[in-house]
């Protein structure tokens, strides 16, 4: 689970006890918010990074977008791109190195334990090309896992497919997995909805495997090419499939503006988006920032929610000679982190373990050296045969059945 910062101070001795609840600290559900843990700040964004149309002046959009993530104020704990084509590639017409230097020209993202970039990783033997998709963290990345989706696009392109990127957040306990996805368009690269859905499915299944046994936060984020905007006053039937396939998530922009259509591909203003696609004048909400709640995919002890509306926004950044940065505008993100840093125990857990609810810690004193100042524990039901020494504020609690200590 890594270090963890501890303030001690003692509290007790616990000796023999039946745990149906809480031990210590604890309170009636619903009296009071769980505590505040963190501010997370997102970022979505499809950068458009081809130079195909020379027009469209992907070096300066791209140092324009580099710019930006090295500047902003507050930064972005992270940042996830799509359509960000490395050079090794693509160098004949892609705008990565101006993206990447700009990025890096303040010493935010010091080396390349604050990114991963140009995933999914193609393999050369066969020909694949690297994808687009790349996150930048404020903080080191502890973990990351790539995949590429089942169906590709038609014709010699890069790979697509999702990027999780696991984030240790600077604060006691708090790790947070986010992915960062990019479905195929329909028309251009061979898609249709069903095979959009298919790829949606592709992705619920990655967070079972990946995500569910952590117990970490699960955020979702990037470009679904799946229409999220209203017609008619109503949600169209296909992004009601998408929410149902991710058991229904918190959809973050909805949270903040419900009334608000938020395009992210806007061809009646967006210029850049005129250039790319001279006969498109389509308004659409394709891009997502999703906090994932379903059982299923995540056993996060966390909520997190959007406190402030004003801090959901569209980011429509335009270089110095006034074009937008990119065929789509970014989407950001302040979300507030409320619960308890929690560890897991067993009584049947394996020597060793490391206190996720799918590899728990086999006794209360390892879980309780591990935990972090007024954390909380989670007992599996069974007897836990051993003397509990507390010297700090620690919530125990029954993670279902009865738990029982037995002091020796």
């Amino acid at each position: 689970m890594g270090s963890r910062g501890r303030a001690r101070g003692r509290v007790g001795v616990f000796g023999c006890f039946l745990v149906p609840m809480l031990l210590l600290g604890g309170r009636s559900p619903g009296l009071a918010e769980e505590p505040f843990q963190y501010d997370l700040r997102l970022l979505t964004m499809n950068v458009y990074g081809s130079d195909e149309i020379e027009e469209c002046e992907c070096a300066e959009r791209g140092e324009r977008v580099g710019d930006y993530l090295a500047q902003v104020s507050p930064p972005y704990d992270v940042a996830a791109l799509q359509e960000f084509f490395g050079n090794a590639d693509f160098g004949w017409y892609t705008c990565e190195s101006y993206l990447y230097d700009a990025a890096k020209s303040t010493g935010r993202y010091p080396d390349d334990t604050y990114t991963e970039l140009f995933t999914p990783t193609g393999e050369w033997w066969e020909l694949e090309l690297d994808g687009g998709i790349g996150s930048f963290s404020l903080h080191p990345i502890e973990e990351d896992h790539e995949y590429e989706w089942d169906e590709q696009a038609d014709g010699w392109e890069p790979l697509q497919g999702l990027l999780l990127t696991r984030v240790p957040m600077p604060v006691c306990g708090l790790t947070v997995d986010v992915y960062n996805i990019h479905v195929l368009a329909r028309g251009a690269d061979g898609c249709d909805l069903d095979c959009q859905l298919g790829q949606v499915e592709e992705l619920r299944e990655q967070i079972a495997l990946k995500s569910w046994a952590t117990g970490n936060p699960v955020v979702v984020m990037g470009d679904f090419n799946i229409y999220g905007h209203r017609k008619d006053g109503e949600f169209l039937e296909e992004y009601l499939l998408l929410l149902a396939a991710l058991g229904y998530p918190q959809d973050v922009w909805l949270s903040a503006h419900p009334d608000d259509p938020g395009y992210t591909s806007n061809c009646k203003e967006n210029i850049t988006c005129q250039c790319a696609y001279s006969d498109y004048t389509s308004q659409e909400r394709i891009d997502y920032i999703f906090v994932i709640d379903d059982p299923e995919l995540t056993t996060s002890p966390y909520e997190l929610r959007v406190a402030d509306p004003s801090e959901v926004n569209l980011i429509k950044l335009k270089t110095a000679g006034g074009r937008d940065a990119s065929d789509h505008y970014g989407l950001e993100a302040r979300l507030e982190v409320r619960g308890y840093p929690t560890v897991w125990t067993a009584t049947d857990a394996a020597d060793g373990g490391e206190g996720t609810p799918g590899d728990p810690f086999d006794s209360i004193n390892a879980a309780a050296s591990a935990a972090c100042v007024e954390g909380r524990v989670m007992m599996g039901a069974g007897t836990y045969s051993e003397s509990v020494v507390l010297d700090m504020p620690i919530r125990l609690e029954s993670s279902g059945g009865l738990a029982r200590i037995v002091g020796e």
